[in-house]
């Protein structure tokens, strides 16, 4: 079981992500898509993405504190956690993650938003938790497998905006 301590460390990486997040939904750089990367969307739609899946993944944790059971976690479920990746290009934003290409301001609210539910989560609840909620493509997950999911997530976008940032420089 991971130890409030792990937790924290966790907590400080999403942050940290989040932060990153916030730096690209304010950067008013050029980028749009690239050829040859696997992603429809340009860096300030990943932004709102982050936003929105991360605030319904939070939203999913505090389900999974509010109970005893839950739905089982699914094998993908199990073997993205384990790897603490996503392959791209196969998944499919669920329709309430789905960017609706709003405006900068409105991604960084969001985003900022999310820094603070981030910020305020109680990692002794989530250590000790029980409970599952769904999630749409993996199944079942803890409180504390939301809070990895989070991280592998953010990471899994800030590959792919990388990828963007780096086919828009000249070589």
């Amino acid at each position: 079981m991971a130890e409030p301590a792990e937790l924290a460390a966790l907590r400080a990486k999403v942050l940290g992500q989040v932060d990153q997040w916030l730096a690209i939904s304010r950067d008013e750089s050029p980028w749009t898509t690239a050829p040859g990367i696997v992603s429809a969307w340009p860096p300030l739609v990943h932004a709102e993405h982050m936003a929105l899946a991360g605030l319904g993944s939070v939203g999913q944790l505090d389900k999974a504190l509010e109970r005893e059971g839950g739905p089982p976690i699914g094998f993908m479920g199990r073997l993205v956690l384990l790897l603490g990746w996503i392959p791209r290009g196969i998944g499919k934003a669920p329709p309430t993650t789905a960017p609706k290409q709003v405006e900068r301001a409105e991604v960084t609210a969001l985003l900022e938003s999310l820094r603070n539910r981030v910020s305020a989560l109680d990692l002794e609840r989530i250590a000790t938790a029980r409970g599952r909620a769904h999630h749409p493509a993996f199944g079942g997950f803890t409180a504390r497998q939301w809070f990895r999911f989070l991280d592998i997530h953010h990471r899994h976008h800030l590959r792919i905006v990388r990828d963007l940032k780096n086919a828009g420089r000249p070589d």
